[in-house]
């Protein structure tokens, strides 16, 4: 971590000096890494010295001075009050830093504690204004996470069974297809009522969510699911293993990453790891299940592994080898980063960031998905700075030679992409290969129709089937319900799970003032 530079002196570039397959990331600097990329990229609102943002927050009343604010922007303290503060005086949208932050904080039990994490609502007038939006439908991310906030602090419970499965479900409905800062404040909200006494209800929820055969979006309710720990959930997270729907498997896979990350405890793959020894070895080579079971036995520790390995039935997934710590730069995939990080400050306007180096590193090739979920989280909070990676990861996806790259940064992209299709995959639908593969996928995340012949072209095609029907759910395509006629009974599925839940959703730009 740095420490607190000379007076007038050039910023020093902020960096996470762990080792890349290390047991632990330095949360600390991220932390203040992202406020001073916020204040630095705040468009109009940018305060480009640390005296002009201590004259704003005065002006919001809040006295502190350019030391404190350098502490806070370099990590060395956690502070959710400057945080909100920062969201006001650069005119960000609510919750936008503030989600990224405790989403990663609350991932990695190690990370340091919030000496103001906000004051807990008070009053019965106060508690209706929170759960206003929520109970008429119109909750924005930033609304259902005050109101999670409240509702998550112990002893408040006060939701009758029934009315709480509903809004939980509404919840995990809207948060699996939430797009940019939105995202973010839903998952968040849900982290903290997993970890509430409404947890319980939660795990319902989602059991119920996943229930359905033709259930289209299960990643981030499983990983929800994965933010606390209990013998029941994870024993039906490793019956999900055995689910004959890959991306049920998928999402079991991230609920048990979570679940080992956020425990803290390197002993909890320890009872499990013969279940995975069994999964992975009725899994077929080349599928995504197999290679999601990789994914969990790459993550074990050498003395879990060690007890199966010599009866593991096949080899596992490819994997992207990480760079020599004496010469990162000789690692192509490194380098690319490196390169990508460079285009995205000159883009900004700002210094070059060896954060955010590795921050994409851990997007489009680290192995940890809870990594690379945070990752994402951070460079998806700034609006200037989520186009860039973007746009960023897209080249990468499009350009490595290393296939494993590709399939990552390609997968890790549908969460950075918002309103616009990254500028490497524009015509895509006139392409083939990764390109089209790509295009088919984030066009419906930015809300882009594709055209008829295209989308149907695709569902005839069993490789793209599933990534045509999503991207035709998100996107609201008009064809939807024809598809949900369709004599294939997944495509049939598919459509009409679009149909009854709806397409992406994207808050509004409320700045808070």
């Amino acid at each position: 971590m740095v420490t607190e530079q000379a007076r007038g002196a050039p910023l020093k570039p902020l960096e996470d000096t762990t080792p890349l397959n290390g047991a632990a990331l330095d949360v600390p600097v991220r932390v203040g890494w992202l406020l001073r990329m916020a204040r630095l990229t705040a468009g109009d609102a940018a305060a480009s010295r640390l005296s002009d943002m201590v004259e704003r927050l005065g002006d919001e009343g809040l006295a502190t001075s350019s030391s404190s604010l350098h502490r806070l922007e370099t990590g060395v303290v956690r502070d959710g009050g400057l945080v909100d503060a920062y969201e006001r005086v650069l005119h960000l949208p609510a919750s936008s830093l503030r989600a990224a932050v405790d989403v990663m904080c609350r991932a990695f039990p190690y990370s340091p504690a919030d000496r103001d994490p906000g004051t807990p609502a008070g009053t019965v007038e106060e508690m209706q204004r929170l759960h206003a939006p929520v109970l008429d439908g119109s909750a924005a991310g930033h609304e259902w996470l005050a109101w999670a906030r409240a509702m998550a602090l112990p002893g408040n419970i006060g939701l009758p069974r029934g009315l709480s499965l509903d809004l939980f479900g509404q919840l995990l409905s809207e948060a699996g297809r939430a797009v940019g800062r939105g995202y973010a404040a839903r998952y968040d909200a849900l982290s903290l009522l997993r970890r509430s006494a409404y947890g319980g209800l939660v795990v319902e929820a989602v059991r119920d969510c996943v229930a359905d055969p033709h259930v289209q979006v299960v990643n981030d309710p499983l990983a929800v699911v994965g933010q606390a720990v209990d013998d029941p959930t994870t024993a039906w997270a490793l019956d999900l293993m055995e689910d004959q729907r890959p991306w049920v498997v998928q999402g079991a896979c991230l609920a048990l990453e979570t679940m080992a990350e956020v425990s803290g405890d390197r002993g909890f793959w320890t009872p499990h790891v013969e279940r995975l020894a069994l999964a992975y070895n009725e899994a077929h080579p080349g599928t995504g299940p197999w290679r999601w079971l990789s994914h969990l036995m790459r993550l074990l520790p050498a003395s879990d592994l060690q007890r199966v390995r010599g009866r593991l039935a096949h080899a596992p997934s490819p994997t992207v080898a990480a760079p020599d710590p004496a010469n990162r730069t000789a690692n192509p995939v490194w380098l690319a980063c490196e390169q990508q990080s460079n285009q995205v400050c000159d883009r900004l306007g700002v210094p070059p960031q060896p954060l955010l180096t590795r921050l994409l590193w851990e997007i489009v090739a680290g192995g940890p998905e809870s990594r690379a979920s945070a990752a994402s989280f951070l460079c998806t909070s700034i609006e200037p700075l989520r186009a860039a990676v973007a746009d960023a990861v897209a080249e990468i996806a499009v350009t490595s030679p290393d296939p494993a790259v590709r399939e990552r940064a390609g997968r890790r992209l549908v969460g950075l992409v918002d309103v616009r299709v990254p500028r490497v995959l524009t015509g895509w639908a006139d392409d083939a290969g990764d390109r089209h593969r790509l295009g088919l996928l984030v066009s419906g995340v930015a809300g882009e129709v594709m055209p008829e012949h295209v989308l149907l072209a695709a569902v005839e095609t069993p490789g793209s089937a599933r990534a045509a029907t999503y991207s035709a759910g998100m996107a609201a395509h008009p064809l939807l319900p024809r598809l949900a006629a369709s004599p294939d009974p997944d495509v049939a599925g598919a459509a009409c799970w679009w149909l009854a839940h709806g397409s992406r959703v994207r808050d509004r730009d409320l700045v808070v003032r």
